[in-house]
């Protein structure tokens, strides 16, 4: 399921919002929050419950930040975060170009429009998904490729994400990353999974990658870890 944030400052706007999305055939694939306002929405980026999509208004009142603003400031180009900007004011229509963003919806909102825009939302994450991870710390997030995933090691209730472009930290456990993962991945220790494509040889009990890093297979891991590695060299 997706995570789908409602920005707008008018209880009547949200409550419109809510029900459009929940009346789409997408609906289902949608956990919706509502909020307010930029600290609001702050404040679900800070507790790892970011948006995977964003359907924000864009003039959100008088004086404050537009959601042009908000989207430069919390989601810039590249993430992954599906911004789709609703408005009644249509000379924001050539504004919302300096973000990155996949739909421009002028209010009031038709079904047919927010279907459209969700089916596309939900082709771009499927499509991300199969590629790139996720990865949320704190207010950031980032795409990782998975092919650039080296190992992951589990440090207590951290991941640490090895990728050949740095370490990133990220709170969960081992089997839940391994499910979101692709098959060249093999979890080969209670705190360990490697991509095998990163493997350079298997060294008795333990992986050792194209990076020189070494990574340990257990004992109760090692058949299937053994098996999934000479599979993978076989193809």
């Amino acid at each position: 399921m997706y995570h789908l944030v409602v920005l707008d400052n008018v209880p009547e706007a949200r409550a419109a919002m809510e029900g459009v999305v929940a009346e789409s055939p997408f609906g289902p694939l949608f956990d919706v929050t509502s909020v307010a306002s930029e600290k609001a929405l702050c404040d679900l980026v800070d507790a790892g419950r970011g948006p995977d999509v964003l359907l924000t208004d864009i003039r959100l009142d008088d004086h404050g930040p537009t959601g042009i603003d908000i989207v430069q400031r919390l989601f810039p180009e590249g993430c992954a975060t599906q911004v789709i900007y609703v408005t009644g004011y249509v000379e924001y229509c050539t504004d919302v170009y300096e973000t990155a963003h996949m739909y421009f919806l002028t209010k009031p909102v038709k079904q047919k429009e927010i279907d459209r825009a969700l089916a596309r939302a939900v082709r771009n994450l499927e499509a991300r998904s199969l590629e790139t991870l996720m990865v949320k710390f704190g207010r950031e997030s980032a795409a990782l490729p998975t092919r650039d995933i080296v190992f992951i090691e589990s440090r207590r209730r951290k991941l640490e994400i090895h990728a050949l472009c740095g370490v990133y930290e990220t709170y969960g456990t081992v089997a839940a990353m391994l499910d979101r993962l692709p098959g060249e991945f093999v979890r080969c220790h209670k705190s360990f999974i490697v991509n095998l494509n990163q493997v350079a040889r298997l060294n008795g009990s333990e992986f050792v990658l194209k990076t020189g890093e070494v990574v340990p297979i257990s004992q109760r891991c090692r058949q299937k870890a053994r098996e999934r590695f000479f599979q993978h060299l076989s193809r």
